[in-house]
Formats: structure tokens, sequence, C-alpha cells
């Protein structure tokens, strides 16, 4: 038995150790460094036996240091002396997750939740993971437990609404999304979600006045108040400004010669890079710069928000057949090789997922009279590092970020094949012939279904039919590249010579 000596010693010892593990660990928050923090704390954790409640403290402070690895550590060690502390495996899960350690992070949440059923922000974050995972019914039966344990919780029903519309079950998406409006009227990802799910449906009268919910889309009048009705055009002075995106800012200038129509007096107010494109397109009165121009007007407002003001209707959309027209047109197509662009990339214009460059292996590596072309400046970088991409596609010797010079690029080419973005953009408002290979869940512009679009007649889209595998998209949009290849020089299968499709014109209106 030891003595009463030998105890106080021992004890001593202990506190003397903690309390210089614990200076330690104090001294690195001083330095900033969380690879030094996490150090500290990984020697306080080993050599002391600290208490539950200065493992709090310290939690909190690696917190505020920002160091996640150590508050991680920490967070374990908590968890190791009481399994069952309130939402501690709900904070280390979601710090697991933002670490890209998904499979921890399931086990821990899942554990969270048998913890504390009632535990929202836990269910909210396994459900999010489960969405990434690509698991939406089971995201959406978290979710739906949300809504049933705190039905006034308009975050719940917004998450709901978005996961039911990944999941393709849109009508679904926009009746959570109405309830969370309902709970909170001014939920602005609420209304967005919901114009996206409308538009992806064809429903434009109801989607556009919903989609002018988005971050400065609500036209001002000129005493700078937000404008929701508007009876007229005529005679107005309307300046649009561009959206914040190539891709957004070429699905909107359609609108400019829309509101000429209805006797507007339009300008365009345009980075400098889209004035030299749109100088032979005559879409509005006059072009400025971005905060260049004293003149007063009667509207301001973003190009896709004149949507919700004039009356354009179910089905195709105004100006489908091209409405840029970038100088001379070279659209005769190739004699000996038929000249194909590559766009791996969609862009930030939504949640278009770029095409494996490995997945084109048997579209570029075909026995056909074609010549591949990269449409994106990360081109070399995308094909760089794959053996047999070598001397098989050309890369651009201009900056595509230019709008000028990607659509210089497009007028040259036979057929654009893309994942959305962009590029796309251009070869649809230039009446371009682009083949769209796209997932499961594409960008709300290209629709739920089908394999056309209303806003460009001259994209064909080839869909994904389950999430991730894109072999059957890809082997259709083969064959029929090998078909089109070997009939290029055939009249009758020019964008121009098409059926029923009106030859792209500068100024060409409905």
């Amino acid at each position: 038995m030891a003595s009463k000596t030998e105890s106080r010693t021992g004890d001593e010892g202990t506190a003397d150790s903690l309390r210089e593990a614990a200076s330690g660990l104090l001294a690195s928050f001083e330095s900033g460094d969380p690879e030094a923090i996490e150090a500290e704390t990984e020697a306080f954790l080993k050599n002391a036996r600290p208490p539950l409640d200065l493992l709090m403290l310290f939690s909190k402070l690696t917190e505020k240091a920002n160091a996640p690895a150590a508050t991680a550590k920490i967070y374990e060690h908590l968890l190791r002396l009481n399994p069952v502390l309130p939402n501690m495996h709900r904070k280390l899960g979601q710090l697991q997750l933002a670490g890209g350690q998904r499979g921890a992070a399931m086990r821990t949440l899942n554990t969270a939740i048998k913890v504390d059923a009632g535990d929202l922000a836990a269910r909210k974050s396994l459900a999010g993971l489960l969405v990434d995972l690509g698991r939406f019914d089971e995201a959406r039966r978290h979710y739906q437990t949300c809504t049933e344990t705190a039905p006034q919780d308009a975050e719940s029903w917004l998450l709901l609404g978005h996961c039911c519309c990944i999941g393709a079950r849109r009508e679904e998406g926009i009746e959570a999304f109405d309830t969370a409006i309902g709970i909170d009227p001014d939920l602005v990802e609420a209304h967005v979600g919901k114009a996206r799910a409308l538009l992806a449906i064809g429903d434009f009268t109801g989607g556009w006045p919903e989609y002018n919910w988005r971050p400065g889309g609500f036209p001002k009048d000129a005493r700078g108040r937000r404008v929701t009705a508007i009876r007229s055009f005529a005679g107005k002075r309307v300046l649009l400004a561009e959206e914040e995106s190539i891709g957004r800012t070429l699905l909107g200038l359609r609108y400019a010669p829309l509101l000429r129509e209805a006797g507007a007096r339009v300008t365009l107010s345009v980075n400098r890079s889209y004035m030299r494109l749109l100088l032979d397109s005559d879409l509005a009165d006059d072009m400025v710069e971005p905060g260049e121009t004293d003149e007063e007007f009667d509207f301001v407002m973003k190009l896709l928000s004149a949507a919700a003001f004039l009356r354009t209707g179910q089905g195709p959309q105004p100006l489908a057949s091209g409405y840029i027209t970038p100088g001379p047109r070279l659209r005769t197509v190739h004699p000996d090789r038929m000249k194909v662009g590559i766009a791996l990339g969609s862009g930030p214009d939504g949640q278009d997922n770029p095409i494996p460059v490995a997945r084109l292996r048997e579209i570029l590596t075909m026995e056909a009279p074609v010549e591949f072309v990269s449409l994106e400046n990360s081109g070399k970088e995308d094909f760089g590092n794959i053996s047999w991409t070598s001397g098989r596609i050309a890369f651009p010797q201009v900056d595509l970020d230019d709008p000028r010079n990607l659509a210089e690029m497009i007028s040259g080419i036979d057929l654009v094949i893309a994942a959305g973005g962009p590029v796309a953009h251009m070869a649809g408002a230039m009446g371009v012939r682009c083949w769209l290979i796209l997932p499961v869940n594409a960008d709300w512009v290209w629709g739920a279904e089908g394999d056309r679009t209303p806003w460009y007649n001259s994209i064909r889209i080839f869909r994904q039919t389950v999430p991730g595998r894109w072999s059957r998209p890809l082997e259709l949009a083969r064959k029929s590249l090998q078909t089109l290849a070997f009939v290029t020089n055939d009249p009758a299968m020019t964008i121009d010579r098409r059926p029923g499709v009106k030859a792209p014109a500068g100024g060409d209106r409905k």
C-alpha cells in the first residue's frame, strides 16, 4: 500500500505534468500556427490527464485559433471520457466533413443522431453528405424528419427543396420552397431555388419573377426603388447590365432587342470585351462600360431580369436560332476534315459537371476525318498528362476568356462538344451546331429532360441516365460523330440548311 507521502508526490507529479503540458499548449496559441497547436495538443493529451472542464476550455481555444486538427483531437478525447456529451459527436463529424473525411464523418454523424435524435444540425450535416454522395432518397428522409421535428424551421424546408430538385423530384422541391417562403417570405435562397426548378421544367411565367430574387436581380427605377411590375416599356430608357458570368450574359443578351421591340431605348452596360463581341450584332441602341455613364434611366436591370417583364411564353424562347454575329461568319464546312471543338469544363454558371478527360478516349481516337481543337484556356492542362491525347487535339493561341476571341474560334468550328458553361452558350447564341454531354442533374438552363433546349435550336443534348456514369451519353455522341464526320460535306447536314431552322442573322427577332 502506498504511503501518504508517496501519494502526494504522485499527485504533485501529475499536477506538474498537467501544468507543463497546458503551458506549452497555451504558448502555441500565441504563434497562431495550426501545426504547432496540433503538436502541443497531442503532447497535452498524451502526457497529462486533463479534467473534462479543462478539455472543454481548450476545445474552445483551438476552435477560436482555427486549428481544426487540434480541435478534432480534443473532441475525440472528450468523447472517450463521456460518449454522450451533448453536441460533441456532431461537432466532430462536421470537422471531419470539412476535412474531407467522408467515411469518418458519416459514422460520427450517425452516432450523433443516435445519441440525440433531435439534433437537427447533425441530421442536416449528414443529409448534406448523403446528397454529395448521390444518395438522394436517404438525404430526403433526413430532411423530412427535420421538417417534421421543427415545422417552422425555414432552413429545413429549404434544404429539403434543394434535395428534391437534385434528386429529380422538382414538384416536391417546389412545394418545399413554397413552405419555406411561407415561413420566411424574404428567404432569398428559397425564391431562387424555386425559380431554378420552375425554369428547368419550362415554367417561365412562374420562374422568371422568382429568379429576380437573386442578388441584384430586381430592377430599380429612376429613384433607385425596387421594381416588381412594369406596365409598358414604350418610350422608356433602360440600362441592361451584364450578368455575373459569360454564360448567363450570353443567355440574357437576347432580351435587349425584345425590349427595343417593346418601345424602349436600350443601353447595354457591359465589359469592354463584350463590346468587341457585340459590335456587329445590333442588339441595343448604345453600349457603355459599367459605371461609365451619367445618363438617367427609367429602369436599371440585369439582362435576365428583363425576362420577367416580357411575355416570352412557354416552349422555344425568342431568338433561339442565333443572335450573336461577331463579324464575318465562317460557316463553310471544311471539305476534307470536320473541325470539332472540345470544352470539358462547365464554367461558373451552375452545377454542370465537367466531362472526365479519360472518358473521351473513344471519341478522340476514333477513325474518322475529324480534327479536334480545345476551346478552353485550360485545355493544355486538362489533356497534358494523358499520353494518348498527344497530337490529337490542337490548343488555342489566344485568350479564350475574352468573349470576342472565343466567338471567333467557334466561328470556324463545324461542331462544338461541351459540358455546358460559356462555350455552350456562345455556340448556341451564334447558331453553331453544339452537342452537350450533361450529368443527370444539369444546370436549370438545360432543362430536366429531352435532347433539346428551348434557348438554342442548334444545341443537342446527350444526358446521363445514372449519376456518375458517362458511358451511355458518350457512346451515343461517338456514334453520332462517326456518322456526321463522313457526311459533313453534305449541305443537308449543315446547321443553316436543317429543315425548320432559320439561318442566324444579326438582329433576327421573332
